[in-house]
């Protein structure tokens, strides 16, 4: 194992999880100060706002303080990813709202967002109340512009200087959060982005012993996080999909691949789907900027995910260069002989559990034999253009999902991103032909 492996899976173990929890603690006691949770928002993010209708019930159902962070909006011309990314964003959210039982939103029109954002940092200062701000929030979904125009038009001159001075303070403190998007609730040196990972907030809390406000909000907050947190029915699945034709986009380097796969292998067993595996290469090889901030809430996620579901991960070995070149080799090679899905399991394996390195012959070797794949094979594939023209058909099929990162389950043209996101399959019939 390598020095930088151990350093990973000690760094990324429950043993550090636990260190750095009690010296949080400690430091509170020390300091007579409250739990406090920071919620960072952004106008244009409608994951900001669904994860806002959740919180406004932890301060009631927990002893915890919380502070409201608003972040600028991005105001630039969107780019083609941007504008993936943004309908992503619009379309996941209005999925977790159905399963949440919160009523449909509208994002607010573009020419709304600076009036939202300055609206909010002075509904805040002035307020400060959860309840009222997620009120207010509700309008600007609401499709209503009305409504809208009525909000912004009781802001003074005072507010927008105001406005500007806070979103300024408040992006600094994200940074010394240490995260790196808006839809994030930040607690004592962890981050928790999006609702569907408000249940392990909410886990710690009661750990933590804050659990002590009011049970009956707490439970109606349980009750609707049940709805988003719940496995794959293999049942449903089977009934709605059975026989169907499934395609799973996947990278070695992603740690949500890893924490997918074997899943994605379940669920096309039980529901005898024909599973076509399309590897694509890492994001930083494909253009898509990947912050050291977002890199590294990425790997201690899903070491956090992966704890929760009793599966193995943390002694890694980043495979990145020639480790993702031979195993795009090996997965092709083990493709040849209808082996793909049992090589890409070990791989994932490998690189994600057991720190193991792939960037040779002799260290791939231990995963393709057992298969029954030759290394002639695999070596004759290191330089195969046709491997280069595969991976950008795979990328480029991804794209025409209205994807850019991975895993993504799509069966019949029906696509979810995220390996939390598999329930989804066993909420929706199959499409109608």
């Amino acid at each position: 194992m390598s020095v930088k492996s151990r350093f990973f899976q000690l760094a990324l173990s429950e043993g550090a999880l636990r260190l750095s929890r009690t010296d949080w603690r400690l430091r509170r006691a020390i300091a007579g100060k409250r739990a406090l949770l920071r919620l960072y928002f952004s106008v244009d993010d409608p994951q900001s706002y669904l994860l806002l209708r959740m919180a406004t019930m932890i301060p009631r159902a927990y002893d915890v303080d919380m502070a409201f962070c608003l972040l600028p909006h991005d105001a630039s011309t969107p780019d083609h990813l941007t504008r993936m990314q943004r309908r992503w964003a619009t379309q996941d959210a209005t999925e977790f709202a159905a399963a949440l039982g919160e009523a449909p939103l509208t994002p607010p029109p573009e020419r709304w967002l600076r009036g939202f954002e300055t609206a909010l940092a002075s509904h805040w200062r002035l307020h400060g109340d959860f309840e009222r701000l997620a009120a207010l929030c509700k309008t600007f979904y609401s499709g209503d512009e009305a409504a809208m125009n009525a909000a912004v038009s009781r802001l003074s001159a005072h507010d927008q200087s105001h406005a500007v001075i806070q979103l300024r303070k408040n992006k600094a403190r994200l940074a010394e959060d240490g995260h790196y998007a808006s839809g994030a609730i930040c607690f004592d040196g962890e981050a928790y982005r999006g609702v569907e990972r408000l249940r392990h907030l909410t886990n710690r809390l009661r750990v933590e012993r804050l659990a002590t406000g009011d049970a009956a909000t707490r439970q109606r907050l349980t009750t609707k996080l049940d709805a988003i947190e719940r496995p794959e029915t293999t049942g449903a699945l089977a009934k709605h999909w059975h026989g169907k034709s499934a395609t799973f986009f996947f990278s070695f380097r992603s740690p949500y691949s890893r924490l997918a796969i074997d899943r994605v292998s379940d669920l096309a067993r039980v529901g005898r789907l024909s599973l076509d595996l399309k590897p694509v290469m890492p994001m930083v090889t494909r253009g898509v900027p990947l912050p050291e901030e977002k890199r590294r809430y990425l790997v201690t996620d899903a070491a956090r995910v992966a704890r929760r579901h009793g599966m193995t991960f943390g002694n890694i070995t980043d495979p990145l260069g020639d480790g993702v070149r031979y195993a795009m080799a090996g997965f092709f090679a083990a493709k040849a002989a209808g082996k793909e899905l049992a090589f890409a399991r070990a791989a994932m394996r490998a690189i994600w559990s057991e720190g193991r390195r792939l960037d040779g012959l002799k260290h791939i070797a231990p995963l393709l034999k057992p298969l029954g794949v030759s290394m002639p094979s695999v070596e004759r594939l290191l330089d195969d253009p046709a491997i280069e023209v595969a991976l950008a058909e795979n990328a480029q099929a991804l794209e025409q999902l209205g994807h850019w990162g991975v895993p993504v389950l799509a069966i019949d043209g029906h696509a979810v991103w995220g390996q939390d996101r598999l329930w989804q399959f066993a909420t929706k019939k199959e499409p109608s032909s």
